[in-house]
């Protein structure tokens, strides 16, 4: 079975698919691209000058880049406060070499920076055309500014903290196509070095949609300050504290007749939003078999929505015996041959408007009406029909609030 990563679900980002860039750029310099190559997926090498051209030994470098809260055991690690995936640090000829070669989909940009001499570059590379060392040129970085808001959330007096965590701010870089830098941060401002160049950001918080913005970084010296941007808060997000809505366009029910949440007061329901084409989803579920055997008496019911891939699905999965199909490997080899145990609406993948502004799709009319934009997510509401954490999860801390919401009367 072939598992679809899903909407920003971290690391989190750094698995999502983009599409190829046709030649292999550098922005801070703008090199020739590389030649074709052979299919090897053998070793490599970049080799780092400076804009005198003298070799840079000292610099690390690798693809993609992060750094802040995702990065904060790095320092201690490999002596920087950046961290690399596949780090690798330049020699005295100013070359880094490394054991394999990306296959040729990979969508990572080769970062390199040196951190004392405040030096540094950005490649992207066509991994299908590597013949011979990826030359870049590090240059004078730059230190760009960003602050965000979320407009919604500070009318309410609200803030990007839930399930006593604070909110972090997620923002991946890319340059062209390919993904180079992840950033994580809990402030309203953030602060990233970068080389002269053409960007793309990809903001979004945990209560947010995403947002992207261009920007082109400048050869000026002094600070860059970009423009605010304001994250919109997601309709899961605002849905908290009001009635949860009824499941919309079901096709299809699994362990049971059709029912209404209305018809469920009295009882806690959760939401669990997923896909049988989603990784997360399916390796969590058995965390939700084990809240269902053991809270179901204790008056809890849980409704997996089950949302297929639209028009990537060679069939529709709109009927029972399509999703236990879809099922059948993944009941065998991680659900430890179990069935799922509690009710599931089955729901058409169809991309959905979230709303005016939104720039990106729901999966369906269901998502949608949640302000679903990962997967899997999962939505608590209580007796009366109101939703109390529509980013329930099945740790700690959501058992906790689980079982303090089943208390109450």
């Amino acid at each position: 079975m072939t598992f679809v990563k899903s909407n920003f679900g971290h690391t989190r980002h750094l698995a999502l698919a983009f599409a190829l860039a046709l030649t292999c750029v550098t922005p801070s310099n703008g090199d020739e691209p590389a030649q074709d190559a052979s299919a090897k997926r053998g070793s490599f090498s970049v080799l780092l000058i400076d804009s005198d051209g003298k070799p840079v030994e000292g610099a690390d470098v690798g693809y993609p880049a992060s750094l802040g809260e995702t990065a904060r055991d790095a320092a201690k690690r490999d002596g920087t406060e950046w961290e690399y995936g596949n780090h690798q640090r330049s020699n005295d000829t100013g070359v880094a070499t490394f054991p394999e070669l990306p296959e040729p989909a990979s969508p990572f940009a080769i970062v390199a920076r040196h951190e004392k001499r405040k030096l540094i570059a950005i490649a992207s590379v066509d991994w299908g055309k590597v013949d011979g060392p990826v030359r870049m040129t590090l240059l004078p970085e730059r230190e760009v500014v960003g602050r965000w808001t979320c407009e919604e959330l500070a009318a309410l007096g609200r803030d990007l903290e839930h399930e006593g965590r604070a909110g972090l701010v997620e923002i991946d870089f890319f340059v062209g196509k390919r993904f180079a830098i992840a950033l994580a941060f809990a402030d309203p401002e953030f602060r990233l070095a970068l080389p002269p160049g053409e960007y793309k950001l990809s903001a979004k918080a945990g209560l947010t949609h995403f947002v992207e913005k261009t920007f082109t970084v400048t050869s000026q010296s002094g600070v860059q300050q970009l423009a605010t941007f304001n994250l919109p808060a997601t309709r899961a997000t605002l849905l908290e504290g009001h009635p949860a809505p009824e499941i919309p366009d079901v096709v299809a029910w699994k362990n049971g007749p059709a029912v209404k949440l209305s018809e469920l007061r009295g009882q806690v329901v959760l939401l669990e939003f997923w896909g049988y084409w989603c990784g997360s989803c399916v390796y969590r579920m058995p965390d939700l078999f084990a809240a269902h055997d053991k809270y179901h008496d204790c008056g809890l019911t849980i409704i997996g929505v089950h949302t297929d891939l639209g028009v990537d699905e060679e069939e529709p999965v709109d009927t029972v015996e399509r999703l236990d199909g879809r099922l059948t490997s993944t009941r065998k080899e991680l659900w430890k041959g179990r069935d799922l145990p509690f009710r599931v609406a089955l729901v058409r993948g169809d991309s959905t408007s979230y709303g005016e502004g939104i720039d990106h799709e729901a999966r369906s009319t269901a998502a949608a009406a949640y302000g679903i934009v990962g997967y899997p997510s999962c939505v608590l509401i209580d007796r009366r029909g109101i939703v109390v954490a529509p980013h329930w999860a099945p740790n700690e801390a959501g058992i906790a609030l689980l079982e303090k919401v089943l208390a109450e009367e």
